[in-house]
């Protein structure tokens, strides 16, 4: 069960940080693409060798062992020797790929970097080295494997041109195949430089004989030490490698890199990874909350609910703050209507000690953007829905936008009101689709925002709400940025504090909350709301989306007998 609960948090993050994944993806295949163009395509030309012992020892006594095939120890060892460095470094001086524009050795790494930075190299690279550099990349563009457990050796090299690449791969067969007849011949020579010194040996020894018998068993070792002096010098005038190029190589009409297929695997399987570390890096960085439980343990509150995110998906009814009106079944407005339910249970606990007075709600959140305009209207036509007396205040003078989102207009705001009351009358606004009552705010430059909230004349006109309506709800500005929230949350009875899913650190909803807490009554209590919490789940009991079906025609009245006595 923890398994399944942790691979279910994980596909969670990965869909809410789906916008990075796709971003690393697509970046990734845009760098493969830019390199499949820009990148100098490579030719690799194959030759083939087979390693054959047989009928190479044209001077054998024993014709069996002429027939015998070449064992796979023997395979084995003619792959390393055509692996070895030294057969590679008499191909770089052979073929003069000092000189060569691709194998050559350029600049240095090292020198690249210096040179960006203006410094001269400390010492100029010795001969030795620049020959090391281009055996290196001479290695690193051929290839030499051997095909199964059969007796032929591929030999393949790369090069920037076909032809060069079948030239190349030529001349290191070629050398193979010569140094193999070299070291037979020079085993011969040096098989004949040893018969000869026992020859010498062997004529010393005839004419010391004084025996007859002596001299004549001298003269025998003599004559067959000089047949097989005759045979060596035959044999290495004769000799014939053990392996044969049986395909030489030709150039190459496609090339063989870069491999399109290869380069846009390696580019997906990195733009996960990489996703996947920017995801892992974005989530711990940001530290946001994604559970009701972790925001009421954050807090510390007795109550936090969740709110979904319907951006998006209201399906013709407009702004989620319409769907309270339009679609009263639908996941969001359930959400709203437990949120009362909490902020109503809160209210009953403290009711009788003022029961006359109205309920003032403050709808609070730490930094712009976490949805607590939305939930402030939200919130009051459910109240209002209910008919219950509600009037939505929007305190927010710097960005008000209550009126905006209820679909009113106004050329007078709140804010108007208490810089000049002697000049405009008290804004209250009815809302197109509800009873309730809107204050709009409306910007004003010409004070600072938390003197107006602070004013005598605001006391004046919440107390007056007080006196005339049930459930006052207050829309105020967030609280890290401004400090009118700081005052606005003396005079709440309740405080909604939002937290907009996976978006919001957790120290900056700590700060938030503790400066909440301090401002707060100690007779006020704070629910807490996770809003915008993005969950899939199917809908429960949304009428609107069913249509119900009924009988075609009537079927026969139903009776209900009454209970017997």
């Amino acid at each position: 069960m923890q398994d399944q609960a942790e691979f279910r948090n994980f596909l969670d993050v990965m869909r809410r940080r789906r916008a990075v994944l796709v971003q690393s993806l697509l970046g990734a295949i845009c760098v493969a693409l830019v390199y499949l163009v820009l990148a100098k395509p490579t030719y690799e030309a194959e030759s083939l060798i087979l390693v054959d012992q047989a009928q190479k020892n044209l001077l054998a006594a024993d014709p069996l062992r002429s027939v015998l095939p070449a064992d796979n120890a023997y395979v084995e060892s003619e792959v390393e020797i055509l692996r070895s460095p030294a057969l590679a470094l008499a191909v770089v001086n052979q073929a003069n790929l000092r000189d060569d524009p691709e194998y050559g050795p350029g600049p240095a790494p090292l020198d690249w970097a210096l040179d960006a930075l203006g410094v001269k190299p400390l010492a100029p690279e010795t001969e030795f080295e620049t020959q090391a550099r281009v055996l290196d990349r001479f290695l690193d563009h051929r290839s030499i494997e051997r095909r199964g457990l059969t007796y032929v050796i591929a030999i393949k090299v790369r090069a920037d041109t076909p032809v060069r690449a079948a030239e190349l791969t030529n001349m290191l067969a070629g050398l193979y195949v010569e140094t193999q007849v070299d070291q037979k011949i020079a085993k011969s020579l040096e098989a004949r430089d040893i018969l000869k010194a026992q020859i010498e040996t062997a004529t010393t020894a005839v004419q010391d004989a004084r025996a007859e018998l002596d001299r004549i068993n001298a003269q025998e070792q003599l004559e067959l030490l000089a047949a097989r002096l005759s045979d060596l010098e035959t044999q290495s005038n004769l000799q014939v490698a053990d392996s044969r190029i049986i395909s030489p190589a030709l150039p190459p009409l496609n090339p063989s890199g870069p491999s399109a297929a290869f380069v846009m695997l390696l580019a997906l399987v990195g733009g996960v990874i990489l996703g996947c570390s920017l995801v892992y890096i974005s989530e711990v960085y940001e530290d946001g909350v994604t559970s009701a439980e972790q925001l009421a343990d954050l807090v510390d509150a007795a109550t936090a609910v969740t709110v979904p995110n319907v951006r998006g998906r209201a399906r013709g009814h407009g702004a989620p703050w319409n769907l309270v009106v339009h679609r009263p079944l639908s996941p969001y407005s359930d959400a709203i209507r437990r949120l009362r339910a909490s902020v109503d249970r809160g209210f009953s606990d403290t009711a009788q000690d003022a029961p006359a007075q109205a309920h003032v709600i403050l709808v609070a959140s730490s930094v712009p953007g976490e949805g607590k305009t939305a939930l402030a209207l939200s919130l009051a036509r459910v109240y209002a829905l209910d008919g219950v007396q509600t009037l939505l205040i929007d305190a927010d003078f710097r960005h008000p936008s209550v009126h905006e989102y209820a679909g009113t207009r106004t050329e007078v705001g709140l804010a108007d009101f208490l810089r000049a009351p002697d000049q405009h009358e008290l804004p209250v606004l009815d809302d197109p689709k509800t009873d309730l009552a809107v204050m709009p705010g409306k910007r004003d430059a010409q004070l600072a925002t938390d003197d107006l909230v602070r004013s005598r004349m605001f006391g004046t006109i919440l107390s007056s709400a007080r006196r005339n309506f049930e459930v006052i709800i207050i829309d105020s500005p967030p609280m890290m940025p401004v400090a009118d929230a700081r005052y606005l949350a003396g005079l709440a009875d309740t405080v909604l504090f939002s937290v907009q899913y996976a978006s919001t650190r957790r120290p900056v909803v700590r700060t938030a909350v503790r400066e909440l807490m301090d401002a707060m009554p100690d007779t006020a209590n704070m629910v807490t709301v996770l809003n915008r919490h993005q969950v899939f789940r199917p809908e429960y009991g949304d009428a609107t989306d069913h249509k119900v079906q009924g009988f075609s025609k009537p079927t026969g009245a139903i009776r209900v007998e009454p209970p017997n006595a």
